[in-house]
């Protein structure tokens, strides 16, 4: 009767009860561990003393940006995590929001505060794990950055790391058309891509590009890529992303008669635009202009960057090579596009 319902409704909360403590030791454990495992922040100060932004050199500003984006996010989640060791240890209240992010913790999942300090950098990511392994690599590549001395980038950047990755490209641009005399207007990239995925031991690039950058951690999404012809091809049964291997980004001059560049500064200027990628003389040296002319005989298609897997933030459009005679809406109707989301990314 009403007894055996009261019985079992003590046993119900009792059981919820208990499974409600499994999580939040669970949690405090998990805090404990990413605690310990979060990187140093870096030395942001000694960055900005080193590398001043300046007109005269725009990756500087690069750098600068993205060392005190990643050391905000370092200390804001390590405060975070002060604060939810505490509570989870009952020295302090447990209010309902530290104990949301707790239960996300218990889950594997990432943090609504978390989220809300990285910004744009990891959106996409939904497992704990994979946000602090990104965070990893973003602090030691921008920790490879600054110790450079004259701040220009490694050979080859994670592209993915950074939580602006427009700015690098615009700033590869204004270096370029600086180097050449012209508008920044009147320059764009092209993209040529290598023959290794990611840089490492015994796969390094070169140590100087002769024109623009090399960026890698990116990843092709409803498409595949044929490693043995070095082009676009289906995706597998079941593949939803594969790695795209590492690219050169290297600028083009796109107009050259004064004429044509008062027309270039006065078009209206649309997001993205500085990365269609109309044939043009190359400002990245003789060898990059033999490249030039060796493309220009490809079958390539123009493909969307993203920031992430969301689709809600368009970066710039890349051409690839892709399998000749395939029409530009086999690829658009299979979605085909590149994320900014390394390996490291990866939930």
């Amino acid at each position: 009767g009403a007894g055996g319902a009261a019985g079992a409704s003590g046993a119900d909360e009792a059981r919820s009860s208990a499974a409600h403590g499994r999580a939040l030791a669970k949690a405090l454990s998990v805090a404990t561990a990413v605690s310990s495992a979060l990187p140093r922040p870096l030395d942001v100060a000694a960055i900005r003393r080193r590398f001043r932004p300046s007109a005269d050199a725009p990756m500087r500003g690069v750098l600068v940006h993205e060392a005190v984006a990643a050391s905000s996010l370092v200390e804001a989640m390590a405060a975070h995590l002060r604060r939810l060791t505490a509570a989870l240890q009952g020295d302090t209240p447990l209010p309902p929001v530290l104990e949301a992010d707790a239960t996300a913790l218990a889950r594997g999942e990432v943090p609504q505060a978390w989220r809300a300090a990285a910004g744009r950098a990891g959106s996409s990511v939904t497992s704990a794990a994979a946000f602090v392994r990104l965070l990893s690599e973003r602090v030691a590549a921008l920790a490879a950055w600054g110790e450079r001395e004259d701040g220009t980038p490694p050979a080859s950047i994670p592209l993915a790391v950074l939580s602006r990755p427009e700015a690098l490209l615009t700033a590869v641009m204004q270096v370029a058309a600086r180097r050449s005399g012209v508008p920044v207007d009147a320059v764009q990239l092209r993209a040529r891509v290598m023959s290794v995925v990611n840089p490492g031991p015994g796969l390094e690039p070169p140590p100087n590009p002769p024109g623009g950058v090399y960026v890698h951690g990116l990843r092709l999404v409803g498409a595949g890529w044929d490693v043995e012809n070095g082009q676009l091809c289906d995706a597998k049964r079941g593949q939803t992303s594969v790695p795209l291997p590492m690219l050169w980004l290297r600028p083009v001059q796109t107009v050259s008669q004064p004429a044509d560049r008062a027309a270039v500064r006065a078009a209206p200027h649309s997001p993205g635009s500085h990365a269609s990628f109309s044939p043009g003389r190359s400002v990245a040296g003789e060898d990059a202009e033999h490249e030039d002319e060796q493309e220009e005989e490809e079958a390539t298609v123009s493909v969307p960057v993203f920031s992430s897997t969301s689709r809600l933030e368009r970066i710039t459009e890349l051409r690839l090579p892709c399998v000749p005679g395939a029409p530009d809406d086999h690829w658009l109707l299979r979605g085909a596009c590149i994320v900014c989301e390394s390996d490291s990314g990866l939930n």
